[in-house]
C-alpha cells in the first residue's frame, strides 16, 4: 500500500542528509515522498528522484527568538509549512521536538487541530526519558529517536497505533 509522507528538514548538511536518506528509503518502498527543506539542497533531494520542495529559510545560530523581527526562526518556518501540511495531506508527519527555540510538541497540537490531522511521530537527537512526559501529553502516537530513525522503526509504530492516516 503506498503512503505519502512529507519529510521536513530545515537547516544544515545534518539535518538535510539524514532526512534525504529517510525520504529514499520510504521511495525505494513504493511510497510518495515530498522533501521540504532548503533551496541549496534541491540538487540533492532531486537527484534521488525525490520531489522537493522548498522551505522557508531561518538564522540558525544564535536563533532569534520566535515572533522577534530578528527574522524567521525554525518555528516560524515550521508554522509556515502548515498550508503545505493540509495540501499535500501526508499519511503520517515527523517532528522534531526541538525547533530552535519553540517546541515541536506546539506545532503537534496545532497540526492535531487540524481536520483529518495525520498521526505525529515526534524525533529528536535527545534520549525520550529528556521528554516522556511531555510526549505522553501530546497528540502524537509516539516518539523515535534520531539514532534508530528508519522507515522500518516508523512502520513498527505505525502498527502499534492502528496505521496511518486512511
Amino acid at each position: 500500500m503506498q503512503r505519502r509522507f512529507l519529510v521536513a528538514a530545515f537547516g544544515d548538511a545534518g539535518h538535510a542528509f539524514p532526512a534525504i536518506a529517510l525520504a529514499r528509503a520510504l521511495a525505494r518502498r513504493g511510497n510518495e515522498v515530498v522533501v521540504e527543506t532548503w533551496e541549496r539542497w534541491r540538487d540533492a533531494v532531486e537527484s534521488e528522484g525525490l520531489r522537493f520542495t522548498a522551505a522557508e529559510e531561518y538564522k540558525t545560530f544564535p536563533p532569534p527568538p520566535p515572533g522577534s523581527g530578528d527574522g524567521p526562526s525554525a518555528a516560524d518556518a515550521a508554522l509556515a509549512l502548515l498550508p503545505f501540511v493540509e495540501e499535500l495531506r501526508p499519511d503520517v508527519t515527523l517532528l522534531d521536538i526541538d525547533l530552535g527555540g519553540e517546541s515541536g510538541l506546539e506545532l503537534a497540537r496545532r497540526l492535531h487541530g487540524q481536520a483529518g490531522p495525520p498521526p505525529v511521530i515526534l524525533i529528536s537527537t535527545h534520549a525520550e526519558q529528556d521528554y516522556a512526559e511531555l510526549i505522553a501529553a501530546s497528540p502524537a502516537i509516539g516518539f523515535l529517536p534520531k539514532t534508530t530513525l528508519s522507515a522500518d522503526a516508523i512502520r513498527a509504530l505505525l502498527a502499534d497505533h492502528g496505521g496511518p492516516r486512511r
